[in-house]
């Protein structure tokens, strides 16, 4: 009796990130491929410099949803992209001079990321790091819920002494939420405190489960 069975080859035909999964069957020895193929992406991690992706930086209270409008003008270049793409001692520095206390909470500096990926996560594990180059500052990371239309909040450091913040988060309860029409997921580190600070980002990546 034939003997259902599957194996996984990656075709010359297959982009990096994708596997080609056959289902076949054992008739006398041999194997032919039956069914259609199911293409399957392993976790893939995204940075800044992925294609694609873009980032800003500015002041995150004039900004209330990841308009690039508000942000064009202080857009990272292909330089700036490898510099928060490689987890180092540099960084890409925003500043916040002016001080007012908006709805949203304390201005501050920001940077915005916007990283575009594949359909179908299932889960996201970000990791980003800033540099508190004041101390006692605040910081904090966001997510745009294109659902809701808001900012959440996924990590927060309270201030202390200047040096380096880590903020991770890992959201697996409805991705889709925080996916645009474009598969874009865009991404927010800032100075949660009263200005004016400056908010120096160093690092940022994005691994996809799908």
């Amino acid at each position: 009796m034939a003997n259902d069975r599957l194996y996984s080859t990656i075709p010359t035909e297959a982009t990096e990130a994708e596997v080609l999964v056959y289902g076949t069957r054992d008739i006398g020895g041999g194997y032919v491929s039956v069914g259609v193929p199911a293409l399957i992406i392993p976790p893939t991690l995204y940075y800044p410099n992925s294609t694609d992706c873009a980032a800003w930086y500015g002041n995150y209270d004039a900004v209330p949803g990841p308009s690039k409008a508000v942000w064009q003008d202080n857009a990272y270049n292909g330089t700036q992209l490898n510099t928060v793409s490689t987890d180092d001692a540099n960084g890409i520095t925003a500043t916040y001079t002016i001080q007012e206390e908006e709805p949203f909470g304390f201005t501050g500096p920001g940077h915005i990321f916007q990283l575009r990926i594949s359909s179908n996560p299932t889960q996201y594990d970000i990791l980003g790091r800033l540099y508190d180059a004041d101390g006692g500052v605040g910081s904090a990371l966001y997510i745009w819920d294109n659902n809701s239309g808001v900012w959440s909040q996924i990590d927060t450091h309270s201030g202390g002494a200047p040096g380096v913040v880590t903020l991770e988060a890992t959201i697996s309860t409805d991705p889709s939420y925080y996916l645009d029409g474009s598969n874009d997921v865009y991404l927010l580190m800032a100075n949660v405190d009263f200005g004016p600070y400056t908010c120096i980002a160093r690092y940022l990546e994005m691994t996809v489960t799908y």
